[in-house]
């Protein structure tokens, strides 16, 4: 044994007083005081109400509109979001994306420079914009509720500029894909009802078709003659105004079907496939008669195409013998 016993816990009478323990690095430093922020926002808000009473009754559902709230970059983390100054405007946030801005003032030294924030999508009556722009001159930094408005570094009403992607061709009427703010509502029916009261208050002749939902957005298929998508941008739950993607076909001969058969001969397998269930479609040019994969592979014929090309039917081989059997390895069985 040690001449010295080795304690498990030493000096443990300390632990019976009490101990200060630092949390944190202190207050958050902050970029504008109150009175900064409101005496520049006020202006912002004033600006953002008066861009979206501007707009065409029809475009705003139910009196409903959208504005952007920029946050200071140094306010990014979900903790420092505005729920209190929202509440107090009464708006409601029904999107976000980020942006690159270069911030007026910022807590660190040297110049401000370009730097990533989040934009927040914010909705509610048009009239809850015109109070908060006459409210915020009115604001005192002591009412907890709109002590956020100095984590916000601008407002503005969405342009129909931002909302139009570009455009490839030069067709007079074009499928359009349409993208609509809904918020927590799955469905959106208010802002989709809403949307095609709009289209036809524009006199134009439009086609709605297929839809879907997902994460707060509602995506809609629109074709509308090309002339008329500045005026249907202006509505106020768009968010993205885009032509329709197209998908690239395959042109038997021109470099992209360069596939070959393997050099060596395969042993198909004779068992049927591990998980019958699992099924997969794969859009290509076809299966030859020969290796016969029919075992595992059912083809479907579309509608009004032509007849099969020889470099097609290698393609649509090679990619789903890879998807079947994975690499191919001489003298192995094929799983």
């Amino acid at each position: 044994m040690a001449d010295h016993p080795n304690f498990l816990l030493g000096k443990g009478e300390s632990l019976t007083n009490y101990v200060d323990v630092r949390k944190g690095s202190g207050p958050k430093r902050e970029p504008y005081t109150f009175d900064e922020a409101k005496t520049f926002l006020s202006s912002r808000v004033q600006k953002m109400s008066r861009e979206i009473d501007a707009l065409p009754e029809a475009a705003c559902p139910e009196g409903m509109s959208v504005g952007v709230l920029t946050l200071h970059p140094a306010f990014m983390a979900k903790s420092y979001f505005p729920a209190d100054f929202l509440a107090a405007a009464g708006l409601v946030a029904v999107g976000s994306k980020s942006a690159t801005i270069t911030p007026r003032k910022w807590t660190k030294p040297g110049k401000p420079e370009p730097c990533v924030t989040s934009e927040i999508y914010i909705a509610g009556p048009r009239d809850q914009f015109r109070q908060l722009a006459e409210a915020i001159p009115r604001w005192r930094a002591f009412d907890a509720s709109v002590s956020q408005l100095i984590e916000v570094e601008n407002f503005r009403a969405p342009s129909v500029d931002e909302r139009l992607k570009p455009f490839r061709g030069g067709d007079k009427t074009s499928l359009f894909e349409v993208v609509l703010h809904i918020g927590a509502d799955s469905q959106g029916k208010f802002v989709v009802d809403g949307f095609n009261r709009y289209l036809r208050s524009l006199n134009i002749d439009f086609e709605v078709r297929r839809s879907f939902s997902a994460r707060g957005l509602r995506f809609v298929a629109l074709r509308c003659p090309r002339n008329a998508v500045n005026e249907v941008s202006k509505f106020s739950f768009l968010r993205a105004c885009r032509e329709m993607p197209s998908l690239r076909q395959f042109r038997a001969g021109d470099g992209s079907g360069s596939w070959h058969r393997p050099g060596f001969a395969c042993r198909l397998p004779d068992k049927p496939a591990v998980d019958a269930t699992a099924t997969t479609a794969i859009f290509d040019g076809g299966l030859p008669d020969a290796p016969d994969l029919r075992q595992w592979v059912t083809q479907y014929h579309a509608a009004g195409v032509g007849a099969a090309n020889p470099k097609s039917l290698d393609h649509g081989l090679a990619v789903t013998s890879a998807y079947l059997f994975g690499s191919l390895v001489k003298g192995a069985e094929t799983p």
